[in-house]
């Protein structure tokens, strides 16, 4: 009995083209960029305001470690603290300055996460509606095609936003994170660098894979396969093997994000017993390492996921094209 899993590396081709997969994708992301340009300005605002929300999270951990420092190296007296006073107005207690700072960050990137949210979500529904139509349009002539488009246009539509602010805010933060650790600590943040390349070729090669297996699952479809249970059969196999897919990268994603936690623990543990980093710095470690849990696995989840966004994007391209040819030969 053959099993859903792929045998090998190679990528697999759609049914019934003899077009590469990453011929495909090229020429969708082409599309996207084509449709995308007339509404730019959105686009140009998300990816503006994603380097706020970045900049803002990766600050959260400072005012603690300005606290860490003074604190931690000459205990809890009231002497540890003369030099936090010099940062702040006389007669401020540091410790609330320093807690005031970070409820300031915290709102801000709230503020600014809600703002790209809705501008990343302004510019796919906009991008979105023109590739429906444009394919509505080249359909006109099969109304069967009707249920297809409406689907593949939600399924783009809730997608492709979604995708966007993942990739803006938490890749931003996982190179934010990796470049302000290896200022610190060069070894623990090539760690770091390490394990997201690894992640993003995981996620890549499953988002390819997805691609294909949605591409199969709707030729089969629209084959009209004789027999209902088999056609039902090479219908969900696809599916399924695509949702093992998204969470297998999940899983590989979880294996490198620890391993390098563990790797970078060994480093940071030495470097603190031989003095080279501080108190301070071993809390902005930790906290930096919690902060890059979420976006990696996130990342790797959403990436997967692209290979069906991808596949949406395409089926609209398709039957955009096809409305093309039909008018061109009507013409001819």
């Amino acid at each position: 009995m053959k099993s859903g899993f792929p045998t090998g590396f190679s990528l697999p081709k759609a049914s019934g083209h003899d077009q590469p997969l990453w011929s495909k994708i090229s020429m969708v992301l082409v599309e996207l960029t084509r449709f995308g340009r007339s509404h730019r300005g959105w686009f140009t605002k998300g990816v503006l305001i994603a380097f706020v929300v970045v900049a803002s999270r990766l600050a959260l951990p400072w005012p603690l470690k300005a606290v860490a420092d003074q604190w931690m190296k000459r205990g809890f007296s009231r002497p540890g603290r003369e030099v936090l006073i010099q940062l702040v107005p006389a007669g401020v207690d540091p410790v609330v300055a320093m807690g005031m700072l970070f409820l300031l960050l915290s709102l801000v990137v709230g503020l600014a996460d809600f703002l790209e949210r809705s501008w990343f979500d302004r510019f796919s529904q906009a991008l979105c509606n023109d590739m429906e139509a444009e394919a509505t349009n080249g359909a006109a002539a099969n109304p069967g095609a009707a249920r297809d488009i409406a689907t593949d246009s939600e399924r783009l539509k809730s997608g492709l936003s979604g995708f966007m602010v993942q990739v803006a805010t938490n890749g931003l933060v996982f190179a934010g994170v990796a470049a302000v650790l290896i200022t610190m600590a060069p070894s623990v943040g090539l760690v770091f660098a390490i394990a997201g390349v690894l992640t993003a070729t995981v996620t890549g090669g499953a988002a390819v894979m997805i691609f294909g297996d949605s591409l199969t699952s709707r030729g089969a479809r629209r084959s009209g396969l004789s027999g209902t249970s088999h056609r039902l059969h090479h219908l969900k196999q696809p599916e399924t093997r695509s949702t093992l897919l998204q969470g297998a990268a999940t899983w590989v994603a979880h294996g490198i994000f620890g391993l390098a936690v563990l790797l970078a623990l060994l480093i940071a543990a030495q470097a603190a017993n031989t003095g080279r980093i501080s108190a301070g710095d071993v809390v902005i470690f930790m906290m930096y390492t919690l902060m890059m849990r979420g976006p990696i696995i996130r990342l790797a989840r959403q990436g997967a996921k692209s290979g069906k966004i991808l596949a949406a994007a395409y089926h609209l391209r398709e039957l955009g094209k096809l409305g093309n040819q039909t008018r061109h030969g009507s013409a001819a």
